[in-house]
């Protein structure tokens, strides 16, 4: 049950590593040439360590997001019996 309904953020990791893998086989190219400038290698470096942080983060802010909503859906429930149980009928409030 949690496999499936984790199954997108899992979509979407793969298909960002898959992104992250291509991005990186081409800078790999640009790092090794001697012949390339160092700023322009470097840039790369930059860029692709940046777009990788973000691609990791965003699936993991979508997990939260439903991991919180389920624990306050959980709370909800609980403080609803917890009042059914200390405001019981024809007995009012302590």
């Amino acid at each position: 049950m949690v496999a499936e309904t984790l199954k997108p953020f899992t979509q979407q990791g793969v298909r960002n590593a898959l992104i992250m893998i291509l991005m990186i086989s081409i800078s790999a190219n640009l790092i090794a040439d001697p012949n390339t400038a160092a700023v322009g290698a470097a840039v790369n470096v930059v860029l692709g360590l940046f777009v990788a942080s973000v691609s990791l983060y965003l699936p993991l802010r979508g997990i939260h997001l439903r991991i919180v909503d389920a624990k306050m859906q959980v709370l909800l429930a609980e403080s609803v019996f917890i009042f059914s149980l200390v405001w019981a009928p024809g007995l009012g409030p302590p």
